[in-house]
């Protein structure tokens, strides 16, 4: 009898360890076969970091004010 067999895919690269490393993990040491996929291989990077990093380094607006 074959051992059960786990899919993972991520939309990007990182997805995976960083949303479903402890399934992973728990699924493995209970003797199941783990496959991972990436969708893309994140060559584009992304539209919003400038927005993102432009928020990041704003500072706080107090409420009310």
């Amino acid at each position: 009898m074959s051992r059960p067999r786990a899919l993972a895919v991520g939309a990007h690269p990182a997805d995976i360890e960083f949303l479903m490393a402890g399934a992973l993990r728990q699924l493995r040491r209970a003797g199941w076969e783990i496959h991972c996929m990436n969708v893309a291989d994140g060559c584009l990077g992304s539209r919003t970091r400038g927005v993102r990093l432009l928020r990041l380094t704003w500072p706080a607006t107090p409420v009310g004010t």
